[in-house]
């Protein structure tokens, strides 16, 4: 959703979910403790990134668009989501990215990442309809787990994020609360960008 608005105003898109699970996906393929927050920190700082335009993920120069979404990567991507020496390290990464400005996703854009960003929009909708378009997006390369599965996960993966200890999910003061659960897709990405340009055009967060 964040890539079509960043289409829509011409503007770079920052997938930062996509780096949690880059982190992960490359500590799981060189064999690394997930528990051990230097070893991630060394994943974080070694690797070489790239987050292309078209929502492409490439690691060291190979493509793993779909491997860090493989379920297995995401159950994990709490070990690293969680670590203040990893996200220390990606913080940086995300804040050089959007110095030209850009149209950026994740979970502590508006509280850590860019507080000072010129528009924040906290989009959310009940949990079975997350539950529901995620299963739709698994299904694309099936064999997809059971929704009931996925609802589980869901709900995990929010108290996960609602209460860890560093950069915790929450709304910032200064967001605008949206309830898309009744939005289309292409509903919910007028909205956002009516609510950008009308806040004065596209804005560096």
């Amino acid at each position: 959703m964040a890539k079509a608005v960043a289409q829509r105003l011409g503007l770079r898109y920052l997938d930062t979910g996509a780096m949690y699970r880059a982190v992960t996906w490359k500590a799981l393929d060189n064999g690394v403790d997930l528990e051990d927050e230097q070893e991630l920190r060394r994943i974080a700082d070694a690797m070489h990134l790239e987050l292309l335009d078209d929502g492409r993920a490439i690691v060291d120069g190979r493509d793993v668009t779909r491997e860090i979404r493989d379920p297995a990567v995401t159950r994990q991507t709490y070990y690293a989501a969680r670590s203040r020496q990893v996200r220390e390290r990606l913080w940086e990464l995300q804040r050089a990215f959007g110095v030209q400005g850009c149209v950026a996703e994740g979970r502590d854009m508006g509280t850590v990442v860019f507080p000072n960003a010129d528009r924040k929009i906290y989009l959310d909708a009940r949990p079975e309809v997350r539950a529901e378009r995620r299963h739709r997006q698994l299904a694309e390369t099936p064999p997809p787990p059971p929704l009931k599965e996925v609802m589980r996960e869901v709900q995990e993966r929010d108290r996960k994020d609602l209460t860890r200890d560093v950069a915790p999910l929450a709304k910032a003061d200064d967001a605008e609360y949206v309830d898309t659960s009744d939005m289309t897709f292409d509903e919910v990405v007028d909205l956002i960008e009516k609510k950008v340009r009308e806040g004065g055009g596209p804005s560096n967060g």
